[in-house]
Order: C-alpha cells, then sequence, then structure tokens
C-alpha cells in the first residue's frame, strides 16, 4: 500500500496546531491535522460536553502524564488536553499577556529567548488572537445589563478586598491597582462554573468555535482518535510520519513536505524523543529535547476569609455579582500582580532575583479546604462527606476561598521515555522553591490582615507532589542547538549545525521561560507569527 500524501502534517490541534493549520490553509496548502482525542462539540456526531467529574469522562478530555520518585515518595502529574481544540476545551479561556520583562529572561548573561522574539514582536500575533477569540475584558461593576455578564464573581471581590486592606495596613504604594479583571474568550457567560471539564453552553470559545471550523471552511481535514508514534525523514525530501487510529494493531503512514509539531509541552517531546537517533531516516536533535519543563509555578492556597471582607449587597456597585459564592461563577475573574511589581514586599532589598508569581482566584470545589479544616473544637477526623462536612460547610459556606499561584519557577522538570512511556521527571530547585514560599507568606498576610481570616495548608503542604495545568519549555527557543530545539521561528535545530527543513514545532513547548501566568494567548500569539511567516501570509 503506498503513503498518504499531503503539503502539510500538522500533529496536534490546540493552540498551535489549530492556529497553524489555520494559516498554512489560507495559503492554499493541503493541511492533515492528526489529533490524539475526539472531536467534542455541540451537533453532529461530536461528543457532549458533561457537568461532571467521574473518572471516565475526565479521562476521555484530559491526558494525565506523571513520573512518580520512588526515594522522594512525590508524584509529578501534567493534565493536558485532549480532542480537537486541545487546551482550549478545557482551559479557563484567560488571555494572560505576559510582563514584558518575561522575554528578557537572561542566564549566566545570556537572554534566553532568540531574537528577535519580544513583547513588542508579538503584538500582532495577539491581535490575531483577541479577533478570532472574541476576546473581551471582565468588569468590576456595570450599570448597564447587558454587561452584567462580564462582571467579576464574588470570590473575586473578597479576594481583592483582602489585598486593598493588606496594602494599606503596609502603606504600600498605590493599593487600589492591586488586583485587575482579567481578559476572557467568553461570550454571554453564564457563570455556571464548570469550563474545565468542557462548556455545555457553548460560551467559551474554544478553538473547535473559531480557527478549527474556518480552516476546515478552507479544506484542512481534522483527522481524530491518531497517536502519531515517530517522524522520519526521507532521502527525496520531506518526512514520513507513523501513527496509530484507536483500535488498530497496524500502523498507518502519511508523507508531507511540511511537518507541524503540536503535541504540547509532553506529546511534542514524547514524538521528537521516539524519532531521534543517528540511524538513516533517524532525526538528529539539540540534546535540550525534553528538557527545562516548567510546571508554570502552579499551586493552590486554601483559607477562610475573615466575615469583614464579605461585602454587603447592598453597597455593591450597580450590576455586582453579590449572589455568586466564593466557589461559583467563572473559573477566574481577576489578577493580582502587585506583588510581582513590588518584590520588596516579600524579598529583602538586596535580592537581585526576587520572586516572581501571580496571584488568581479560582472557581473550586469546597470539598478542599472543608476536608482541611474540621469543626473547631471538634477532634472527629475531618472527612470530604459526612456530619463533620455538613458542619464545616454551615459554620464557613463562602467564606472558603482557593487561590491560584503561578510564575516564574525554575525550569526545573524535564520529560523522558521510560519503557516507551513519556514520564515526567520532577525535583524543585531553589528558585521554585523560593517562589513559591513567598506567595504561601503573601497569602497568609492578606488574609489574615482582616481579623478572623485563616491560610489553611496550600497543596503542595499536603503531599510535596508537583502538578499542573500550564506546563512548558520542553522544546524551548534558542539561538542555536546548543541553547534550544528549535529557533525564533519555530523550525526545528539539527544537532551539528542547521536547521531541518520543513520540520516545525508551534505549541506551548517552544516557550524559552515560563510566561508567569496562563499560557494559552501567548502560545497563540507566537504562532500566529511563526505561522504566518511560514505561510508567506502578511504579519
Amino acid at each position: 500500500m503506498s503513503d498518504e500524501t499531503i503539503d502539510v502534517c500538522v500533529i496536534g490541534s490546540g493552540f498551535g496546531g489549530s492556529v497553524a493549520a489555520f494559516n498554512l490553509s489560507q495559503a492554499g496548502r493541503r493541511v492533515l491535522v492528526l489529533e490524539k482525542g475526539y472531536r467534542w462539540g455541540y451537533s453532529g456526531d461530536a461528543k457532549r460536553f458533561q457537568q461532571s467529574q467521574c473518572l471516565s469522562y475526565l479521562t476521555q478530555l484530559f491526558d494525565v502524564h506523571m513520573g512518580y520518585g520512588f526515594l522522594s515518595d512525590r508524584a509529578a502529574v501534567v493534565l493536558t488536553g485532549k480532542g480537537v481544540g486541545g487546551g482550549s476545551l478545557v482551559y479557563s479561556s484567560v488571555c494572560f499577556r505576559p510582563p514584558a520583562e518575561v522575554f528578557e529572561t537572561r542566564d549566566d548573561g545570556r537572554r534566553i529567548w532568540p531574537e528577535p522574539i519580544s513583547n513588542d514582536e508579538l503584538d500582532k500575533g495577539y491581535a490575531y488572537v483577541r479577533e478570532r477569540l472574541n476576546v473581551t475584558s471582565l468588569l468590576w461593576q456595570s450599570e448597564d445589563p447587558a454587561d452584567h455578564w462580564k462582571l467579576v464573581p464574588k470570590k473575586d471581590w473578597v479576594f481583592a478586598r483582602c489585598v486593598y486592606n493588606f496594602l494599606k495596613q503596609e502603606n504600600a504604594p498605590e493599593p487600589e491597582t492591586s488586583c485587575n479583571p482579567v481578559d476572557v474568550a467568553l461570550q454571554q457567560c453564564v457563570n455556571s462554573g464548570w469550563c474545565t471539564t468542557g462548556c455545555v453552553f457553548a460560551r467559551k470559545q474554544s478553538l473547535m468555535m473559531n480557527y478549527v471550523p474556518a480552516a476546515e471552511q478552507l479544506g484542512a481535514e481534522f483527522r481524530t482518535e491518531c497517536s502519531v508514534e515517530k517522524i522520519e525523514t526521507r532521502r527525496g525530501g520531506g518526512y514520513k510520519i507513523v501513527y496509530k487510529r484507536s483500535g488498530e494493531i497496524r500502523t498507518r503512514t502519511v508523507v508531507a513536505e511540511l511537518v507541524v509539531l503540536s503535541a504540547g509541552a509532553i506529546g511534542t517531546p514524547e514524538i521528537l524523543l521516539r524519532s531521534k537517533g543517528r540511524l538513516t531516516g533517524q532525526l538528529r536533535l539539540s540534546d535540550h529535547v525534553g528538557k527545562h519543563l516548567s510546571m508554570g509555578g502552579d499551586n493552590i492556597l486554601f483559607g477562610i476569609v475573615s466575615e469583614q471582607a464579605l461585602p454587603d449587597p447592598a453597597r455593591l456597585p450597580p450590576g455586582a455579582a453579590a449572589e455568586l459564592e466564593t466557589y461559583k461563577g467563572k473559573i477566574i475573574g481577576t489578577t493580582c500582580d502587585y506583588f510581582w511589581r513590588h518584590p520588596e514586599l516579600h524579598s529583602p532589598p538586596d535580592d537581585t532575583d526576587p520572586p516572581k508569581f501571580i496571584y488568581q482566584p479560582i472557581m473550586a470545589l469546597p470539598i478542599g479546604p472543608a476536608a482541611l479544616l474540621g469543626v473547631p473544637g471538634e477532634t472527629r477526623e475531618r472527612s470530604l462527606y459526612g456530619v463533620n462536612h455538613k458542619q464545616v460547610m454551615k459554620q464557613y459556606g463562602s467564606r472558603m476561598i482557593s487561590v491560584g499561584v503561578m510564575g516564574i519557577d525554575g525550569d526545573d522538570g524535564s520529560v523522558e521515555l521510560v519503557a516507551g512511556i513519556p514520564t515526567v521527571r520532577w525535583r524543585a530547585g531553589l528558585k521554585t522553591t523560593r517562589m513559591h514560599e513567598a506567595a504561601k507568606r503573601m497569602f497568609h498576610s492578606v488574609l489574615e490582615s482582616f481579623p478572623g481570616g485563616k491560610a489553611l495548608k496550600s497543596w503542595d503542604e499536603l503531599r510535596e507532589d508537583q502538578f499542573t495545568l500550564h506546563p512548558s519549555g520542553s522544546c524551548r527557543m534558542g539561538e542555536d542547538a546548543r541553547y534550544g530545539v528549535v529557533n525564533a521561528d519555530g523550525q526545528v535545530f539539527h544537532n551539528e549545525g542547521g536547521l531541518y527543513e520543513g520540520l516545525y514545532v508551534m505549541d506551548v513547548s517552544v516557550l524559552s521561560s515560563p510566561p508567569g501566568g496562563n499560557t494559552s494567548y501567548v502560545t497563540a500569539a507566537i504562532a500566529e507569527r511563526a505561522s504566518r511567516k511560514l505561510a508567506g501570509l502578511p504579519y
């Protein structure tokens, strides 16, 4: 049987792959997208999203990658989206633009991000993404009922009051700038709070609602349930992609003159590691493949806010979401980057590299903080269910809060193949540890600024495992193969110098350093820049 031949093969359909498929289709290329997961949607044969957290459903929607250290008794867990649309199926719609200084990150005096990648260079990329995803800004208040869907939830009000109160006590400058509503890819949100398991109301602007159908209208084919095993070079030029379809034993092949890898921070290095070697047809790649994996600084902090921090509904501005509890509403409504901008609050004045982190109050079911609390005066064991749990909920109710932390960690992880299985290795270094400790220290101070506020144990204090929803950097950009896997355009380096013609990576794995927050927006902007240049389109 002869190999299937196509102009472009895109592997993965997330914030890199769908963007690349659309732009290359605009240029008249015949594009085939190989996607590991299912097609999700609201019509036809697509699988339907559910307001469910049952294991069978979640394993269809998420890919779980992990590793375990037997000596340390610690696990490293990475969750990524799976299906047409990739991570956009399960993201919280936040369009976070990294601070300009992120792109100036240095190591041993050398700029890590290659020229010309910078905040200014990505301006046009963000603009393309913003238009395609219908990005809008959330609001603290609005007298126009038509804009009430844009209002931040109550949990964001509550946390912002705590931060403001703490900063006032510290006589910190401009406390009113501490928390700001985020930009989101949402339309007419109904505040159901189930964004991360797929929006059943079709309000979240997942890629299957914009980039994917636009690419398909231009002729791109999205082929689901296809797991790519490896990529081989061909003597006559181009590449052979070897993959399997779900339920089949034999492999299939497709030949393409141009390959764009967009399988994510775990999937992309997995495929490259399977393809790496020195025999004929094998790729000779940089030693950085699978290295420098960032967990995005992810951590979850739990707490109980003071009753004084709860806003009086009668005094809330017009349209404010007073009816929403701290565990309902949009997943994320605001970002607090004040402690990023003012490290003097948590670090010595002579610290030349103070920890960088942000806070984002997150919608989370109250089971976590409730299990940590117990009932004051009670000696019974804490429980997720039963009478004790009910007593906790009755006493604390909407005062429970969960806050996500993201920031600049030390790129302490790696992706390796162990018995052919992608395995995540992680050992937190000093930079990561300092960031988490500073974030926890400030969180305690913020919640306790009102009498009765209390910070509980954080995720990493419960078991010291590491988890992330925001992995990046495992095939990072660099000046050449000594420093990275791809160049500023996503083109793959040959380890003996030069570049592989027609082989690119466009996904979150190319980020040279963690962005300090949500990864989707910057990933899509980088893919817009790279794929438009590759397609010969204006940028």
